[in-house]
């Protein structure tokens, strides 16, 4: 079955993560992969073959993640890994997630917990990277060394969805406190641009998966064009985090609700803390000021815990406007890709059309309106959140 898995997959096109089983060849699994995730989940006599780690690890921590032409052959007491034909080794990486973190606890469905979990998981992130007498953050698993990161003559963000908003907010917030030229790019739309990019760009590829295929293809365009690249991913292990020249971790725990929200609350966090330590590496901000910052982030925490106290206010106003047909979100500046995030939440989640309006500086809301310039507006349905499925084999 292996061989003709192999002979298969070398005549396939395009992106693919499967698992292959036989009525005549009981327990024993094929997987193989190209372009989509696939992990092996290794436990006391038995493996698993999934998706990402969140199914596995309520039952082992201990976890490979196969690359791209990778295809395995798993049997209840071993596992055997090949690459061009030919047997290869991966690496066993140990998965630092608790496994009641892939569980709802006392909440109703995983969206809100996962909002619920922000403020720990903001503090978490402050208390292991902040250091607020020197006014920088200091990211543990970054190779990037300070000299490197100044030397970066301009930063290019890329991300899809939800990640791309977040870059467009981290570029206001770099760009004013670095002084350091930030570019955004939809990852959909570089792979396809034939640019000329600056030497000492650096590419920083957003993405909660890790596994985002249109990210992972813009970082391969990066790198074929000799940039260094760095991920930003919540999934230690993952593709662009592998092919990326460093990464930072945000450390959000695993992400089950279809809609993304605390890790876009980390990808905003972790693009500010950066921004203050490049600020203090360029030395266009002051030591006062960057402390001043550094106290002010240190609050956060607190600050989202007391908005999701007042829960029941929120809960009556989503009762007063959840019968209106359209909702339109304004903002300016930094708030303009939170009016961004916003529309794609509510058309994401729910079946209304929605707008979303960037305002220029000497322009009324009112004008704007009854001009009637909306930039793509239309509806959306909502997505089914999909369960992942697990196989496994074991002896039991």
């Amino acid at each position: 079955m292996t061989e003709a898995v192999v002979n298969a997959a070398d005549q396939a096109t395009g992106t693919y993560a499967i698992v292959v089983t036989h009525a005549a060849l009981p327990g024993v699994l094929v997987g193989a992969r190209r372009g989509s995730p696939l992990v092996l989940g290794i436990g006391p006599n038995e493996f698993f073959l999934a998706s990402d780690i969140s199914p596995i690890i309520p039952y082992t921590d201990q976890v490979i993640f196969l690359e791209d032409g990778d295809v395995i052959t798993v049997t209840p007491t071993s596992y055997q890994i090949y690459n061009n034909k030919r047997a290869v080794e991966r690496p066993v990486k140990k998965a630092h997630y608790n496994p009641e973190e892939a569980e709802k606890g006392n909440f109703p469905h995983f969206m809100l917990k996962e909002i619920h979990e922000q403020p720990i998981r903001a503090a978490e992130v402050i208390k292991r990277c902040l250091k607020p007498n020197l006014g920088i953050a200091e990211f543990e698993e970054l190779s990037l060394s300070p000299v490197q990161l100044r030397k970066i003559k301009r930063l290019l963000l890329v991300g899809c969805g939800t990640s791309w908003h977040a870059a467009l907010t981290g570029e206001y917030t770099i760009e004013s406190l670095a002084l350091l030229p930030v570019e955004v790019e939809n990852a959909s739309e570089m792979r396809y641009r034939q640019r000329l990019y600056e030497k000492g760009t650096v590419v920083m590829a957003i993405s909660q998966s890790g596994e985002t295929a249109d990210t992972l293809a813009a970082v391969r365009v990066a790198k074929a064009q000799g940039l260094r690249t760095l991920a930003l991913v919540n999934v230690p292990g993952s593709t662009i985090a592998r092919e990326s020249d460093a990464e930072i971790y945000m450390r959000a725990g695993p992400e089950i609700g279809v809609a993304s929200t605390k890790a876009m609350g980390m990808q905003l966090l972790i693009l500010t803390l950066l921004g203050l330590t490049l600020a203090r590496l360029r030395e266009t901000i002051p030591l006062n000021k960057a402390r001043h910052l550094a106290r002010q982030l240190q609050r956060i925490p607190d600050q989202i815990q007391r908005i999701l106290e007042d829960s029941e206010h929120i809960k009556r106003l989503a009762e007063k406007y959840m019968n209106y047909g359209n909702f339109l979100y304004l903002g300016r500046q930094y708030n303009y890709p939170i009016a961004l995030e916003g529309a794609f939440k509510t058309k994401g989640n729910l079946i209304h059309p929605c707008r979303r309006l960037s305002l220029s500086r000497n322009e009324t809301w009112a004008n704007r309106i009854n001009n009637s310039r909306v930039s793509h507006s239309h509806n959306c349905s909502s997505r089914q959140c999909l369960r992942k499925k697990i196989l496994t084999t074991s002896q039991k």
